[in-house]
């Protein structure tokens, strides 16, 4: 029998609602069985099973368990540790969520809450580049210290010189200094 966890989100420190992930200690698991396994969880726990496409099948993958406030964050990785004393295990996973373009947690450096905003911010990479867009997960304090409307929100390169048009002032309508 395929024992199955849930992942829950983690918002500001507090647990959140359960998430489409599922996940069992182990790889080798044959696929059907393993969807079988998350259908009889969700069934056994009341749960809405989650959309699983014909094409879709379980990752192994390693996760280590990281103590966060209290918590425990998964971090899941497609490779083993980098030697043998790492605290990585082998995990299958189906990831019914489909948040591919986000991170596990806030892209703030030093914040450990989960995102739950991903805003597209406009960047320029070279000087004489047209802006392009870059997907910036965040959690919900961090994303509230974002301007809206969010694509006022330009990022530029350290060391480029910004040039901002000059207004024309008429006569009328100088400022005193």
């Amino acid at each position: 029998m395929i024992e199955i966890e849930q992942d829950f989100d983690l918002d500001g420190g507090e647990i959140g609602g359960g998430m489409a992930v599922f996940w069992s200690r182990g790889h080798g698991f044959d696929r059907d069985e393993f969807i079988r396994a998350v259908v009889g969880f969700c069934l056994d726990n009341g749960l809405t099973v989650p959309p699983v496409g014909w094409d879709e099948k379980p990752e192994e993958l390693w996760q280590q368990n990281v103590p966060v406030n209290g918590y425990v964050e998964y971090r899941r990785h497609p490779e083993p540790g980098p030697n043998v004393r790492s605290p990585r295990f082998p995990v299958t996973v189906l990831d019914a969520e489909r948040r591919r373009h986000g991170a596990q947690k806030c892209a703030i450096a030093g914040c450990e809450n989960g995102w739950s905003h991903a805003p597209q911010l406009r960047i320029i990479v070279e000087a004489n580049d047209p802006y392009q867009a870059v997907v910036v997960p965040l959690c919900r304090d961090h994303r509230s210290a974002v301007p809206d409307p969010w694509y006022r929100c330009v990022v530029v390169p350290v060391g480029s010189t910004v040039a901002l048009p000059v207004k024309e002032q008429t006569p009328d309508k100088q400022e005193a200094f």
